[in-house]
Protein backbone atom coordinates (compact mmCIF):
# COMPACT_ATOMS: atom_id res chain seq x y z
CA UNK A 1 0.00 0.00 0.00
CA UNK A 2 1.54 3.44 -1.12
CA UNK A 3 2.26 6.17 1.73
CA UNK A 4 0.02 8.50 -0.37
CA UNK A 5 0.29 11.24 1.68
CA UNK A 6 4.42 11.25 2.45
CA UNK A 7 4.11 11.34 -1.94
CA UNK A 8 1.91 13.87 -2.03
CA UNK A 9 4.09 15.92 0.42
CA UNK A 10 7.03 15.48 -1.36
CA UNK A 11 5.46 16.41 -4.82
CA UNK A 12 4.21 19.59 -2.75
CA UNK A 13 7.33 20.63 -1.78
CA UNK A 14 9.15 21.18 -5.05
CA UNK A 15 7.57 24.14 -4.81
CA UNK A 16 6.56 25.20 -1.56
CA UNK A 17 9.25 23.11 0.79
CA UNK A 18 7.62 24.58 3.99
CA UNK A 19 3.87 22.65 3.12
CA UNK A 20 2.92 18.94 4.54
CA UNK A 21 0.36 17.53 2.53
CA UNK A 22 -3.44 16.61 3.43
CA UNK A 23 -3.87 14.18 0.97
CA UNK A 24 -7.15 12.48 2.65
CA UNK A 25 -8.65 15.95 3.12
CA UNK A 26 -8.97 15.70 7.03
CA UNK A 27 -11.10 18.67 8.22
CA UNK A 28 -9.11 19.07 11.53
CA UNK A 29 -6.40 20.45 10.46
CA UNK A 30 -6.60 23.98 10.68
CA UNK A 31 -4.66 26.90 11.88
CA UNK A 32 -3.69 27.08 15.66
CA UNK A 33 -5.00 23.79 15.97
CA UNK A 34 -2.19 21.67 18.29
CA UNK A 35 -1.28 17.91 17.98
CA UNK A 36 1.86 16.27 16.66
CA UNK A 37 3.13 15.03 13.33
CA UNK A 38 4.53 11.65 11.92
CA UNK A 39 7.83 12.97 9.70
CA UNK A 40 7.31 9.91 7.83
CA UNK A 41 3.81 10.19 6.79
CA UNK A 42 2.97 13.54 7.46
CA UNK A 43 0.29 12.60 9.20
CA UNK A 44 -1.53 14.92 11.54
CA UNK A 45 -2.58 13.69 15.07
CA UNK A 46 -5.12 16.36 17.00
CA UNK A 47 -4.84 17.02 20.60
CA UNK A 48 -6.51 20.13 20.97
CA UNK A 49 -8.80 22.06 18.86
CA UNK A 50 -6.90 25.23 19.31
CA UNK A 51 -3.83 27.39 21.22
CA UNK A 52 -5.17 30.14 23.44
CA UNK A 53 -4.91 33.33 22.64
CA UNK A 54 -4.09 32.30 19.43
CA UNK A 55 -5.24 35.18 16.08
CA UNK A 56 -5.88 34.01 12.82
CA UNK A 57 -5.96 35.74 9.93
CA UNK A 58 -7.68 35.07 6.68
CA UNK A 59 -6.68 35.73 2.50
CA UNK A 60 -9.22 35.05 0.42
CA UNK A 61 -7.83 33.74 -2.90
CA UNK A 62 -8.88 32.34 -6.35
CA UNK A 63 -6.44 29.96 -8.00
CA UNK A 64 -6.13 26.54 -9.47
CA UNK A 65 -3.70 23.67 -7.90
CA UNK A 66 -2.36 21.39 -10.14
CA UNK A 67 0.37 18.54 -9.31
CA UNK A 68 1.06 15.67 -10.96
CA UNK A 69 4.15 12.88 -11.01
CA UNK A 70 5.34 11.77 -14.37
CA UNK A 71 3.37 9.33 -16.36
CA UNK A 72 -0.32 11.61 -15.52
CA UNK A 73 -2.45 13.19 -18.11
CA UNK A 74 -5.93 14.50 -18.24
CA UNK A 75 -8.02 15.52 -20.66
CA UNK A 76 -11.54 16.95 -21.77
CA UNK A 77 -14.29 14.53 -23.73
CA UNK A 78 -17.17 16.23 -24.91
CA UNK A 79 -20.15 14.07 -24.28
CA UNK A 80 -23.52 13.20 -25.74
CA UNK A 81 -25.51 11.10 -23.18
CA UNK A 82 -28.69 9.51 -23.57
CA UNK A 83 -29.66 9.99 -20.33
CA UNK A 84 -29.92 12.76 -18.06
CA UNK A 85 -28.43 14.23 -14.95
CA UNK A 86 -29.37 16.79 -11.87
CA UNK A 87 -27.21 19.75 -12.11
CA UNK A 88 -26.26 20.90 -8.60
CA UNK A 89 -26.22 24.32 -8.96
CA UNK A 90 -29.66 24.78 -10.72
CA UNK A 91 -31.54 21.34 -9.77
CA UNK A 92 -32.53 21.03 -13.26
CA UNK A 93 -31.98 18.17 -15.79
CA UNK A 94 -29.72 18.41 -18.19
CA UNK A 95 -27.83 15.93 -21.07
CA UNK A 96 -24.28 15.57 -19.69
CA UNK A 97 -21.82 17.69 -21.71
CA UNK A 98 -18.64 16.63 -20.67
CA UNK A 99 -16.02 14.54 -19.30
CA UNK A 100 -12.29 14.79 -17.34
CA UNK A 101 -10.18 11.78 -17.85
CA UNK A 102 -7.23 11.26 -15.97
CA UNK A 103 -4.96 8.13 -17.32
CA UNK A 104 -2.04 7.23 -15.19
CA UNK A 105 0.84 4.78 -16.98
CA UNK A 106 2.57 3.99 -13.50
CA UNK A 107 1.63 2.70 -9.97
CA UNK A 108 2.16 5.15 -7.38
CA UNK A 109 1.48 8.11 -9.52
CA UNK A 110 -0.37 11.31 -8.32
CA UNK A 111 -2.86 14.27 -10.05
CA UNK A 112 -3.77 16.76 -7.35
CA UNK A 113 -5.90 19.54 -8.88
CA UNK A 114 -7.99 21.94 -7.14
CA UNK A 115 -9.87 25.50 -7.02
CA UNK A 116 -8.23 27.48 -3.93
CA UNK A 117 -10.68 29.66 -2.12
CA UNK A 118 -8.11 31.14 0.50
CA UNK A 119 -4.73 30.93 2.92
CA UNK A 120 -5.04 31.26 6.45
CA UNK A 121 -2.12 31.62 9.20
CA UNK A 122 -1.07 32.23 12.48
CA UNK A 123 -0.74 36.22 12.78
CA UNK A 124 1.82 36.13 15.71
CA UNK A 125 4.11 33.00 16.00
CA UNK A 126 5.09 34.47 19.50
CA UNK A 127 1.82 32.84 20.64
CA UNK A 128 3.98 29.87 20.78
CA UNK A 129 6.14 30.77 23.29
CA UNK A 130 3.73 33.21 25.39
CA UNK A 131 1.62 29.69 25.37
CA UNK A 132 5.04 27.49 26.36
CA UNK A 133 3.21 26.20 29.68
CA UNK A 134 0.01 25.12 28.06
CA UNK A 135 1.56 23.95 24.90
CA UNK A 136 4.19 22.09 27.48
CA UNK A 137 1.43 20.50 29.23
CA UNK A 138 -0.48 19.28 26.35
CA UNK A 139 2.64 17.44 24.94
CA UNK A 140 3.33 15.64 28.15
CA UNK A 141 -0.25 13.91 27.91
CA UNK A 142 0.97 12.42 24.78
CA UNK A 143 4.53 11.68 25.42
CA UNK A 144 5.94 14.22 23.89
CA UNK A 145 7.81 16.03 26.88
CA UNK A 146 10.67 15.41 29.19
CA UNK A 147 12.24 17.64 32.20
CA UNK A 148 10.00 20.67 31.18
CA UNK A 149 11.44 20.43 27.51
CA UNK A 150 8.44 19.63 24.78
CA UNK A 151 9.93 16.78 21.97
CA UNK A 152 9.96 17.64 18.33
CA UNK A 153 7.26 16.43 16.17
CA UNK A 154 4.86 18.66 18.91
CA UNK A 155 3.49 21.83 18.23
CA UNK A 156 0.88 24.07 16.16
CA UNK A 157 -0.67 24.39 12.57
CA UNK A 158 0.24 27.64 12.09
CA UNK A 159 -0.88 28.03 7.98
CA UNK A 160 -3.38 26.04 5.75
CA UNK A 161 -4.13 26.41 2.20
CA UNK A 162 -8.14 25.79 1.47
CA UNK A 163 -9.74 24.57 -1.35
CA UNK A 164 -12.96 25.08 -2.58
CA UNK A 165 -13.34 21.53 -4.34
CA UNK A 166 -11.39 19.47 -6.55
CA UNK A 167 -9.15 16.19 -6.07
CA UNK A 168 -6.52 14.15 -5.37
CA UNK A 169 -6.38 10.78 -6.91
CA UNK A 170 -3.36 8.21 -6.61
CA UNK A 171 -2.53 4.74 -9.27
CA UNK A 172 -3.04 1.68 -7.24
CA UNK A 173 -1.72 -0.06 -10.29
CA UNK A 174 -0.42 0.95 -13.79
CA UNK A 175 -2.53 2.02 -16.82
CA UNK A 176 -5.52 3.31 -14.23
CA UNK A 177 -8.20 6.05 -15.10
CA UNK A 178 -10.57 8.15 -13.31
CA UNK A 179 -13.29 10.00 -14.64
CA UNK A 180 -15.38 13.06 -13.55
CA UNK A 181 -19.16 13.15 -15.72
CA UNK A 182 -21.36 16.71 -15.66
CA UNK A 183 -21.92 19.96 -16.92
CA UNK A 184 -18.76 21.71 -18.36
CA UNK A 185 -19.08 24.70 -16.23
CA UNK A 186 -19.44 22.53 -12.91
CA UNK A 187 -16.24 20.68 -13.90
CA UNK A 188 -14.06 23.71 -14.89
CA UNK A 189 -15.22 25.15 -11.63
CA UNK A 190 -14.43 22.27 -9.78
CA UNK A 191 -10.70 21.98 -10.74
CA UNK A 192 -10.66 26.19 -9.96
CA UNK A 193 -10.27 26.30 -14.24
CA UNK A 194 -10.87 30.09 -15.80
CA UNK A 195 -12.75 31.37 -18.18
CA UNK A 196 -16.69 31.69 -18.39
CA UNK A 197 -17.47 28.44 -17.97
CA UNK A 198 -15.36 28.12 -14.38
CA UNK A 199 -18.04 30.60 -12.76
CA UNK A 200 -20.40 28.92 -9.66
CA UNK A 201 -19.64 26.00 -7.78
CA UNK A 202 -17.68 23.02 -8.50
CA UNK A 203 -19.36 19.48 -9.20
CA UNK A 204 -20.10 16.36 -10.67
CA UNK A 205 -22.69 14.58 -11.83
CA UNK A 206 -20.99 10.47 -12.04
CA UNK A 207 -17.72 9.05 -11.74
CA UNK A 208 -16.02 5.80 -12.73
CA UNK A 209 -12.43 4.52 -12.44
CA UNK A 210 -10.78 1.36 -14.17
CA UNK A 211 -7.95 -1.08 -12.14
CA UNK A 212 -7.90 1.17 -8.50
CA UNK A 213 -7.32 4.23 -7.61
CA UNK A 214 -6.88 5.68 -4.17
CA UNK A 215 -9.48 8.54 -4.04
CA UNK A 216 -10.51 11.82 -2.22
CA UNK A 217 -12.81 14.22 -3.99
CA UNK A 218 -14.60 17.31 -2.89
CA UNK A 219 -17.39 17.61 -2.87
CA UNK A 220 -17.72 13.72 -1.44
CA UNK A 221 -20.23 13.55 -3.31
CA UNK A 222 -21.99 13.37 -6.95
CA UNK A 223 -24.69 15.72 -7.36
CA UNK A 224 -23.90 17.96 -4.68
CA UNK A 225 -22.29 21.37 -4.35
CA UNK A 226 -19.27 22.25 -1.64
CA UNK A 227 -20.68 23.47 1.65
CA UNK A 228 -17.57 24.94 2.85
CA UNK A 229 -13.47 24.53 1.60
CA UNK A 230 -11.23 22.27 2.64
CA UNK A 231 -7.52 21.88 4.21
CA UNK A 232 -5.33 20.76 1.42
CA UNK A 233 -1.78 21.63 2.54
CA UNK A 234 -0.35 22.99 6.19
CA UNK A 235 2.84 24.52 7.54
CA UNK A 236 3.66 23.25 11.35
CA UNK A 237 5.83 24.96 14.03
CA UNK A 238 7.25 22.51 16.57
CA UNK A 239 9.63 22.69 20.03
CA UNK A 240 13.45 21.47 20.75
CA UNK A 241 12.84 22.44 23.83
CA UNK A 242 11.87 26.09 24.44
CA UNK A 243 13.05 27.02 21.06
CA UNK A 244 10.51 27.61 18.88
CA UNK A 245 10.73 26.03 15.13
CA UNK A 246 8.95 27.79 12.68
CA UNK A 247 8.63 25.71 9.69
CA UNK A 248 9.29 21.98 10.69
CA UNK A 249 9.68 19.60 8.42
CA UNK A 250 11.91 16.62 10.12
CA UNK A 251 13.54 15.97 13.49
CA UNK A 252 16.98 17.82 13.69
CA UNK A 253 19.40 16.06 15.26
CA UNK A 254 22.85 18.43 15.28
CA UNK A 255 22.88 21.31 12.89
CA UNK A 256 25.34 21.35 9.83
CA UNK A 257 26.92 23.63 7.48
CA UNK A 258 28.18 22.59 4.40
CA UNK A 259 30.81 24.85 1.68
CA UNK A 260 31.12 23.97 -1.73
CA UNK A 261 33.01 25.73 -3.88
CA UNK A 262 32.01 23.78 -7.38
CA UNK A 263 28.52 23.84 -7.28
CA UNK A 264 27.53 26.29 -10.10
CA UNK A 265 31.52 26.18 -11.36
CA UNK A 266 34.94 25.82 -10.42
CA UNK A 267 36.23 28.35 -7.91
CA UNK A 268 40.06 29.07 -8.09
CA UNK A 269 40.51 30.36 -5.09
CA UNK A 270 41.76 28.77 -1.61
CA UNK A 271 39.20 29.54 0.92
CA UNK A 272 39.95 28.83 4.70
CA UNK A 273 36.85 28.48 7.12
CA UNK A 274 36.42 29.32 10.41
CA UNK A 275 33.33 28.62 12.77
CA UNK A 276 32.55 30.27 16.13
CA UNK A 277 29.49 30.14 18.24
CA UNK A 278 27.93 30.23 21.83
CA UNK A 279 26.67 27.22 24.27
CA UNK A 280 25.28 28.12 27.53
CA UNK A 281 27.53 31.21 27.48
CA UNK A 282 30.63 29.18 26.33
CA UNK A 283 32.54 30.41 23.29
CA UNK A 284 33.27 27.73 20.88
CA UNK A 285 35.61 27.33 17.98
CA UNK A 286 35.82 24.72 15.58
CA UNK A 287 39.23 24.09 13.75
CA UNK A 288 39.35 25.90 10.61
CA UNK A 289 38.73 24.27 6.92
CA UNK A 290 40.74 24.70 4.10
CA UNK A 291 39.05 24.39 0.99
CA UNK A 292 40.34 24.13 -2.31
CA UNK A 293 39.12 25.02 -5.51
CA UNK A 294 36.71 22.93 -6.92
CA UNK A 295 36.54 20.59 -3.51
CA UNK A 296 33.84 21.01 -0.54
CA UNK A 297 34.03 20.75 3.35
CA UNK A 298 31.61 20.38 6.13
CA UNK A 299 31.50 21.71 9.92
CA UNK A 300 28.70 18.57 10.11
CA UNK A 301 28.45 18.31 14.52
CA UNK A 302 27.12 21.69 15.38
CA UNK A 303 25.10 21.13 18.63
CA UNK A 304 21.80 21.86 18.46
CA UNK A 305 22.18 24.68 21.46
CA UNK A 306 24.62 26.64 19.36
CA UNK A 307 23.99 30.95 19.16
CA UNK A 308 25.23 33.72 18.23
CA UNK A 309 26.61 31.41 14.87
CA UNK A 310 29.42 33.10 12.72
CA UNK A 311 31.36 31.78 9.62
CA UNK A 312 34.25 33.60 8.59
CA UNK A 313 35.28 32.82 4.69
CA UNK A 314 38.91 34.20 3.98
CA UNK A 315 39.76 33.66 0.08
CA UNK A 316 43.04 33.25 -0.31
CA UNK A 317 44.85 36.21 -3.04
CA UNK A 318 47.98 36.03 -4.79
CA UNK A 319 48.61 40.44 -2.67
CA UNK A 320 46.06 40.38 -0.48
CA UNK A 321 43.14 38.12 1.59
CA UNK A 322 39.54 38.80 1.02
CA UNK A 323 37.52 38.09 4.48
CA UNK A 324 33.58 37.60 4.40
CA UNK A 325 31.32 36.82 7.08
CA UNK A 326 28.13 35.24 7.46
CA UNK A 327 25.96 34.98 10.92
CA UNK A 328 22.76 33.67 12.72
CA UNK A 329 21.69 34.21 15.93
CA UNK A 330 19.75 31.25 16.28
CA UNK A 331 20.66 28.38 13.38
CA UNK A 332 18.22 26.03 15.33
CA UNK A 333 15.00 28.45 14.55
CA UNK A 334 16.13 29.54 11.32
CA UNK A 335 17.58 27.03 9.61
CA UNK A 336 14.54 24.80 8.32
CA UNK A 337 16.66 21.44 7.81
CA UNK A 338 19.14 22.26 10.39
CA UNK A 339 21.66 22.49 7.51
CA UNK A 340 23.18 25.84 5.73
CA UNK A 341 24.26 25.50 2.35
CA UNK A 342 26.84 28.28 1.09
CA UNK A 343 28.57 28.24 -2.23
CA UNK A 344 32.03 29.53 -2.42
CA UNK A 345 32.31 31.69 -5.96
CA UNK A 346 34.97 33.26 -8.09
CA UNK A 347 37.78 32.86 -10.47
CA UNK A 348 40.65 34.75 -10.23
CA UNK A 349 41.39 37.58 -11.00
CA UNK A 350 37.83 38.18 -10.42
CA UNK A 351 36.33 39.01 -6.75
CA UNK A 352 35.63 35.82 -4.98
CA UNK A 353 32.35 35.23 -2.71
CA UNK A 354 30.64 33.05 0.22
CA UNK A 355 27.01 32.82 -1.28
CA UNK A 356 23.93 31.32 0.78
CA UNK A 357 22.41 28.85 -1.56
CA UNK A 358 18.33 29.17 -2.22
CA UNK A 359 17.46 25.56 -2.66
CA UNK A 360 15.04 23.72 -0.70
CA UNK A 361 17.39 22.93 2.20
CA UNK A 362 18.20 26.69 3.31
CA UNK A 363 14.19 27.26 2.70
Amino acid sequence: MSDWNNRFTQLIRQSRPHLWGNWALASHIQPGAVGFVDPSTGAFKLTAQQLPAVSISESPTSSTWKLSSEGVSRRQIDVKGSGSIVDPSTGLRITPEAEMVWSFQNRDSIASEFAIAKEAAVTNLSVLSEQYSWLLAEAQKVGFAQQGRIAQGFGVVTEVIYAASGLNLGANESNSSYTLGGSVKGLHALLGEGGPSASGKGNYAYSRETNSIDKHVWPAKQGENTSAPIPLAFAFASFEGTTVLPAWRNRIKRLAIYLDSKASQVTTYTAKATLRYMVDGKHHQEPTLTITGGLSGSFANIPLAASQVTLEVTFIGLITNETQILAWDLPLAQWPMGQMHVDLVGTWPGRPSAIIRNDLNNR
